[in-house]
């Protein structure tokens, strides 16, 4: 008395076997309890599948029914904006955040904390990584950890450290190829040239 709660419950058969299709009680709403391969559709007025769960894929789509690689799958057919976060607050904090977390009770230096890919097609349709932006462990010691954060371009078809920042130092160029290094200044193209193949610095005045 005082503390009633409900539980209501849609059944159906499925290949002869009867699975629950929907409960709904006080602490939730549940699809799906049975674990089945039997996904979840919710239409927009003009996308057949603006959220799909992938029942078969353990996977999340939004806006499309193709797995692209993630669990959850993001899939736009122009060039509009495909994700969105907005912060509305007004003071002087962070926001909005994105926010990579690797959360293990292992940590050790070296680990990856999380990469960015960009990737597409090369011209035989073989989908290619052309820049990757790493973050690492550098040092995991309590109160003494430290980051670091690479950049890689593919070049002639092979991944390269093109800036990798450290601790201790900052580096353009990690792999040693011929990969100039240039500042403009506002008036000069070439205020600082490091010609690699020359192994030479030159200051323009």
């Amino acid at each position: 008395d005082g503390t009633e709660d409900f539980q209501f419950e849609m059944d159906g058969m499925i290949a002869g076997t009867q699975r629950n299709y929907l409960t709904m009680y006080a602490g939730g709403i549940i699809f799906n309890e049975d674990s089945q391969d039997i996904d979840f559709r919710v239409e927009s007025n003009g996308n057949a599948n603006m959220l799909l769960v992938d029942a078969g894929n353990d996977a999340v789509n939004i806006g499309g029914t193709t797995v692209a690689g993630g669990k959850l799958n993001v899939e736009t057919t122009d060039d509009a904006v495909s994700i969105c976060m907005v912060c509305t607050s007004t003071n002087a904090s962070e926001g909005p955040v994105l926010l990579f977390k690797r959360d293990n009770a292992s940590s050790a230096d070296g680990d990856l904390t999380g990469s960015m890919k960009f990737q597409s097609e090369n011209d035989a349709n073989q989908q290619t990584v052309y820049y990757e932006l790493q973050s690492s462990i550098g040092d995991d010691a309590d109160g003494a950890e430290d980051g670091r954060l690479t950049f890689y371009a593919t070049i002639a078809g092979t991944a390269r450290n093109v800036l990798d920042m450290t601790d201790s130092n900052i580096v353009f160029n990690q792999d040693s190829l011929d990969l100039d290094f240039r500042i403009e200044s506002q008036g000069n193209a070439n205020m600082l040239f490091v010609e690699a193949s020359a192994d030479r610095l030159m200051f323009s005045k």
